[in-house]
């Protein structure tokens, strides 16, 4: 088992290292050229590579085929270190020595932490487990993508499996046992996690430090690692504080017994939490009690919503450290480093990694121009200049990727990017209208050209979505926020107070305003939807 658990780790550690040339490349402007995130690149390129091939049946899905997927990473690095990028690559390796072993302590140390967490209780069974283990052996067995759906015959999944693909891939290679291997997949996913996680905190505190010298021409502390460690330590480990409720509940506080031996709370009751409206049971302790046991459940049910006739809706607010616990391997888990990649592939375009060629026509206005009988250069529309760019299509494959891994993150990180991109250019050249039309255009233009990437998947799958409308029905309560969110808000209400106590002036009304904007455009969209 330790063999197995070591073959892991280094098999995604030399994974990185075939991809770590392409992020020396296109990472540019991180401090650390995304050496934190080439694991998560590697796996991404790497399953993307072998997916392709194999769903267009040029490689059989064998040890020997994603054997030569990984090589062909490998040689894609190889071909972007062409000419003086090779000898800066050279020298940027002999004076990163110690950033580069604090990566990958960081990684086995999460890695075989959670390793052993999982070994403590390492049943499939239960909640979504049974489901995912089906399609991890599905993809194991089937002999080409799309792989074979385990419960209908004939047919394949219809289901965003890209995930499974990437952990069926590292199985099959090594001969692991698929039982043995999904367990080591959640350690694997949280250590690529936190890795991940530390190298965004790291890279933005070194650069608010490069920042900061050019503003002021003194030197400060950098503090990236200590950046890097708090960010993955509040994204996996940090909680809402629906556990800290529990323990009040179980100790009986804020309640108090009638003359009739019946218990009374009115905080309890506004507190409006599934469970903990009912009394605790005497005698009371600090140790939260529920008859199943799994009292640590109710933390992912914080919100409850109601319909128009006050009935409550159930609704799953799952944070990261619920999730690794309860072990399942969902989409939204399995997502979660490659998310990490996106924010990191658009700190680096906000940082001035690259410049996208945001000029010439819409695609709309050739179309108008062809219809009337009339011609414009194709060189003139903006969205061919963007092909032109590798970083475009290494932006497509990253989210295009997210809608294959969890398809939900995918419009998410793609705002995330346009926002960033409008950013740059109204800090350049001030506001103007056209910037709508140009954040519609980057989000449509990257999310069509990763959506063709991914092509095969959607050609084989059937969403039960019933569409994007939100629903104006239910209504979640404020102090639910609260319970939710409280332990993350807090260090920002550290921050404003240690600003204001050094005198520093924080320009908030330029924010407020943006905030403002967008929360009453947000609301305005929802009751529009809504008719």
């Amino acid at each position: 088992m330790i063999g197995q658990l070591l073959a892991w780790i280094l098999l995604v550690i030399l994974v990185g290292w075939c991809a770590f040339p392409l992020s020396f490349r296109f990472f540019g402007r991180l401090a650390d050229r995304g050496y934190a995130l080439v694991k998560a690149l590697g796996l991404l390129i790497w399953g993307y590579i072998f997916w392709l091939l194999a769903s267009f049946g040029v490689l059989p899905n064998t040890p020997g085929s994603i054997l030569l997927s990984l090589i062909m990473v490998f040689g894609l690095s190889v071909l972007s270190l062409r000419g003086e990028r090779f000898s800066e690559f050279k020298d940027w390796l002999r004076g990163n020595i110690n950033r580069m072993i604090t990566v990958e302590i960081i990684y086995i140390v999460a890695f075989g932490f959670w390793a052993y967490i999982r070994a403590t209780s390492p049943e499939i069974s239960g909640t979504e487990k049974p489901m995912e283990m089906a399609f991890i052996n599905a993809i194991l067995r089937s002999e080409s993508f799309p792989p074979h759906d385990p419960w209908l015959s004939g047919y394949a999944i219809s289901y965003y499996y890209f995930g499974y693909v990437m952990i069926a891939m590292i199985t099959k290679l090594l001969h692991t046992d698929p039982g043995v291997a999904f367990n080591l997949a959640s350690a694997l996913w949280f250590g690529l996690t936190a890795v991940s996680a530390y190298g965004i905190g790291s890279n933005l505190m070194e650069a608010w430090r490069d920042h900061q010298q050019r503003k002021t021409g003194q030197r400060h502390p950098a503090w990236a690692g200590l950046g890097g460690f708090l960010t993955a330590f509040f994204i996996l480990v940090v909680s809402n504080i629906e556990g800290l409720f529990e323990m009040l509940h179980a100790r009986g506080i804020f309640w108090r017994q009638l003359p009739d031996g019946t218990w009374s709370s009115s905080f309890w009751s506004w507190i409006d939490l599934q469970e903990l409206t009912d009394p605790p049971v005497p005698p009371f302790s600090w140790t939260p009690e529920r008859m199943t046991g799994i009292w640590w459940w109710r933390a992912s049910r914080v919100l409850q919503d109601f319909d128009a006739a006050g009935q409550s809706k159930e609704i799953i607010d799952e944070f990261p450290f619920f999730s690794y616990y309860l072990a399942d391997l969902h989409p939204h888990v399995l997502a979660m480093p490659f998310a990490l990649l996106a924010i990191a592939f658009t700190l680096n375009l906000f940082l001035g990694g690259w410049k996208l060629d945001m000029t010439g026509a819409p695609m709309i206005k050739w179309v108008k121009a062809w219809w009337r009988g009339t011609t414009i250069r194709l060189d003139e529309i903006a969205f061919l200049r963007w092909l032109r760019q590798p970083e475009f299509w290494l932006g497509a494959l990253i989210f295009g990727g997210l809608a294959f891994l969890n398809t939900w993150d995918f419009p998410i990180y793609v705002a995330l990017f346009g926002a960033t991109l409008i950013f740059l250019s109204y800090r350049e050249n001030g506001w103007s209208l056209q910037l709508v039309g140009l954040f519609l255009r980057v989000c449509i233009g990257i999310g069509v050209t990763g959506a063709l990437m991914y092509l095969p998947f959607y050609l084989g799958f059937a969403s039960q979505a019933g569409g994007i409308i939100p629903s104006i029905h239910f209504f979640t309560r404020g102090i639910h926020l609260w319970i939710m969110f409280l332990p993350l808000l807090v260090p920002v209400l550290f921050w404003f107070i240690w600003r204001l106590r050094n005198g520093t002036p924080i320009e908030m009304n330029p924010g407020i305003r943006v905030a403002g904007y967008i929360m009453f455009g947000l609301w305005l969209l929802s009751y529009i939807f809504g008719f």
